[in-house]
């Protein structure tokens, strides 16, 4: 069996959830403008 990057992430989100970490989507976030920081370079 070949194992390629996306069995390794789905693997890694697997291991994430079972430790008490669900996954979610970046566009599933509701984020307060306050809470953003921009830092500069």
């Amino acid at each position: 069996m070949k194992f390629t990057e996306e069995k390794l992430e789905k693997a890694f989100t697997q291991l994430l959830g079972q430790e008490g970490f669900p996954h979610h989507l970046g566009i599933s976030f509701l984020v307060s403008p306050k809470m953003i920081f921009f830092f500069p370079n």
